[in-house]
């Protein structure tokens, strides 16, 4: 990993943490788009 995204990967990871720290309730959000981003929650099918 080049130097810059680590960087930065690391900078979103400690965003991510502070907000969780403020409102509990975040960390439920931030499951959610990462279910939705690796496609764990099927979306609804158009043609259904």
């Amino acid at each position: 990993m080049r130097r810059n995204n680590q960087v930065s990967f690391q900078t979103l990871i400690q965003q991510e943490k502070d907000r969780i720290m403020k409102d509990p309730k975040e960390i439920d959000k931030i499951y959610d788009r990462l279910d939705q981003k690796f496609e764990v929650v099927k979306q609804a099918s158009p043609h259904a």
